[in-house]
């Protein structure tokens, strides 16, 4: 059994290799393997239910549909390109596996390739306005999830889910680096208190808020101030 499944993987690597062949034949592809013609024949059928020719179609129409949705290859060029040299009977055979012709499959694909662009384009519309809300808002300490999704129009476990796509992180990633970044700018150029400064970056708690800017920079509020004034000083 072992030896036969290596038979007939390497008749399929062959066919794989060579499906471009318009003359690419079971005594061929027998030869290659080293088989009868009958004996490849025979494990076609009992181990893929298939026949060759019936699987040699196969891959040449998966090949067909990669090269129509990929290309704008002309039908009866992308037919030889596949081994068929008779464009008709390549469109015959197309639209009996897939129920369509070849320019029809085409058609659909343009069509839903749009179709995807324009969802995608739509996602990330949706992102860059609650990006931009964010960036207005993030002072709010009550700023969440839900009031961002509420905004939006969408469920909040779509928006989370949404905002994690697009941009790569979490939206409480996103607000905290937003919070920090303003921070820290807050500390750099001017002289408030970091309370005040915890306040006008959304934060009610100031122990809170120095722990998360410690984490986010790898020093606190006042020491990272201080590094600033001291590279000041130094320059």
């Amino acid at each position: 059994m072992r030896k036969e499944n290596s038979t007939l993987e390497a008749a399929k690597q062959y066919i794989e290799r060579n499906y471009q062949n318009p003359n690419l034949s079971q005594e061929m592809v027998s030869s290659t393997v080293g088989v009868k013609r009958t004996t490849l024949s025979n494990l076609f059928k009992r181990l893929t239910g298939q026949t060759y020719v019936s699987y040699l179609r196969a891959v040449r129409m998966e090949k067909a549909v990669g090269l129509l949705a990929d290309t704008d290859e002309k039908v009866w060029l992308l037919a030889r390109k596949v081994g068929i040299e008779d464009v008709n009977y390549f469109s015959f055979l197309f639209k009996k596996q897939y129920g369509i012709s070849p320019g029809q499959y085409r058609k659909q694909q343009k069509r839903a390739q749009i179709d995807c662009k324009t969802e995608t384009d739509e996602k990330e519309l949706l992102i860059k306005r609650a990006k931009r809300y964010i960036q207005k808002h993030y002072p709010n300490a009550k700023l969440s999830e839900e009031t961002i999704s509420q905004e939006l129009n969408i469920s909040r476990i779509y928006f989370s889910s949404l905002f994690r796509k697009i941009t790569g992180q979490t939206y409480v990633s996103y607000l905290k680096e937003v919070r920090m970044q303003e921070a820290a700018r807050l500390l750099v150029q001017t002289r408030e208190k970091v309370y005040v400064i915890a306040e006008k970056v959304g934060f009610e708690d100031t122990n809170y808020f120095s722990f998360i800017f410690k984490k986010y920079y790898g020093i606190s509020p006042s020491q990272y101030r201080d590094n600033d004034q001291t590279e000041e000083l130094v320059g």
